[in-house]
């Protein structure tokens, strides 16, 4: 397959300094007050521009726009096609590209592929669908010359997900989330260090949130001004939806790193550290209980805090 022309992008996990669940709306969503922090964990999303001919190749049926999962985090729950995100997003920048009148979308011989390298576990809290759709759409547009999106282009990418829009749109990789987590102040970069676990279970996202059992339209309570990091008020209906996840707090506090915290809707832990020999300190301390106790994480390291993704060309 000779392209005809590629992307690269690398697209950041993030994890939640703070999380408050306000209230429900009456959309059905929860209104949010939390934070965004983009880290050094990161998917590798490559788009490529693409003769038809390769993608019937690739898919054995006629389609504009395939997926290609791979990569050492990539997980049976992670399907390639339609239902995937980043599918989604590649195929609404195709759609933006065909209202502008771009050439390429008038061609019947050209499509896109999307390739996807997991470095990033799913089920996580650590946002890797959303930050590779961001990717996808935007190295989607890339390769097919659309220039820097409009307001109403942004909205209907961040429509796909509420955390979609951080990492399409907040280059410090540090951002103040409000609503359903799609109205963003962008925050100056940080240089924390961040210590981070992800054990062998996942959490579906809407069963954390549906466990709160909040009635819509309800009245809402105030977020705590400044916020705490380390607040999560998802993180006992995360337990209570995955009661496995106590195994691994106990094994958190054995191991000193009692203030760790759930990022998202889980199953991540994670600590926040202004120096990397203690962050490092804890997570090789860390370790050393998991092995002890057989448990087996997914995912267990210390990173540092990132800028949000760019595009390469390739």
């Amino acid at each position: 397959m000779k392209p005809i022309a590629s992307v690269r992008v690398r697209a950041p996990a993030k994890i939640n300094p703070w999380l408050q669940v306000l209230g429900r709306r009456t959309d059905g969503f929860h209104e949010l007050d939390l934070g965004y922090l983009a880290i050094d964990v990161c998917d590798v999303v490559t788009v490529h521009l693409v003769r038809q001919q390769d993608l019937t190749a690739l898919a054995s049926t006629v389609e504009r726009i395939r997926t290609r999962t791979h990569g050492p985090l990539a997980s049976p729950d992670i399907v390639d096609g339609p239902s995937n995100l980043a599918w989604r997003a590649a195929t609404l920048a195709w759609e933006q590209a065909a209202l502008s009148g771009l050439p390429y979308t008038r061609e019947p011989a050209v499509g896109l592929l999307v390739e996807l390298e997991k470095h990033i576990p799913s089920q996580a809290g650590l946002g890797g669908a959303s930050s590779d759709a961001a990717a996808a759409w935007l190295g989607a547009r890339a390769v097919l010359r659309l220039g820097a999106p409009t307001t109403a282009e942004q909205a209907a990418f961040a429509a796909l997900g509420a955390d979609c829009a951080f990492f399409a749109s907040v280059p410090t990789g540090y951002a103040h989330g409000r609503g359903r987590g799609d109205q963003l102040e962008v925050l100056p970069a940080c240089s924390w260090h961040v210590g981070l676990l992800t054990p062998d279970v996942g959490c579906p996202t809407a069963q954390v949130y549906a466990s709160l059992g909040l009635v819509p339209g309800a009245p809402q309570c105030a977020a705590v001004v400044p916020p705490r990091a380390g607040l999560n008020d998802l993180e006992a209906p995360a337990i209570h939806v995955q009661p496995r996840l106590r195994v691994w707090r106990e094994a958190l506090l054995e191991a000193g790193c009692g203030s760790w915290f759930l990022t998202g809707s889980g199953s991540s832990f994670c600590g926040l550290y202004e120096d990397a020999s203690v962050c490092q300190f804890a997570v090789a301390r860390l370790g050393q209980v998991i092995r002890q106790a057989q448990l087996q994480p997914r995912l267990l390291r210390s990173t540092v805090a990132r800028a949000g993704l760019q595009v390469e060309p390739l």
